[in-house]
């Protein structure tokens, strides 16, 4: 018999298959997904689409959602938490990201030539950042590999970190990366 499809929404439509034969005449329902033209993930929602509407992450910028590039290899994620490994923060103490932690690389003599206290992975990644204090603004706490404060004035204080500076609201967090 004839066939039609019926659109259900974006990412589904359902095919319709009529059958006629001796026992009269009969509709069945067969559910299929559709792939938008540029959906990776097979969703029917077009990956700029999903970037643009804060769906999905795109760290690298490549119009292609994370988890795709994720499965095709594209960016690695050594811990398999889904998330790509160069756009995660850097866990606390481990500016180079190599999971081991600085206390331990330099404890061990390792990763420091110059022996001043900073892994050398890390020095390059040397950062300055001014942080306004804002009236009646509630506590802020931050913490990076090698924070230290440069100066402080009324109104401000300077820091210099190397890898990735966070926030949080209190000690124990939770922590965020600082903007």
């Amino acid at each position: 018999g004839p066939f039609s499809l019926r659109h259900e929404d974006r990412s589904a439509a359902t095919l319709l298959a009529h059958y006629v034969d001796s026992a009269g005449s009969s509709v069945r329902a067969y559910p299929i997904n559709l792939a938008a033209p540029g959906d990776c993930n097979h969703n029917g929602i077009a990956d700029r689409e999903e970037i643009r509407a804060g769906l999905v992450e795109d760290c690298n910028g490549n119009g292609i959602p994370d988890l795709c590039d994720i499965a095709s290899g594209i960016l690695p994620d050594h811990n398999r938490n889904l998330l790509a490994d160069g756009c995660e923060p850097a866990p606390p103490g481990d500016c180079n990201r190599n999971g081991i932690a600085d206390r331990a690389e330099l404890a061990l003599g390792l990763g420091d030539q110059n022996k001043n206290g900073v892994l050398d992975d890390c020095e390059s990644l040397l950062r300055v950042k001014l942080l306004n204090f804002t009236p009646g603004a509630r506590e802020r706490y931050y913490r990076a590999p090698g924070l230290r404060v440069r100066s402080t004035s009324a109104q401000s204080f300077e820091i210099e970190y190397s890898g990735a500076l966070e926030q949080a609201p209190t000690v124990i967090g939770p922590w965020t990366a600082a903007e």
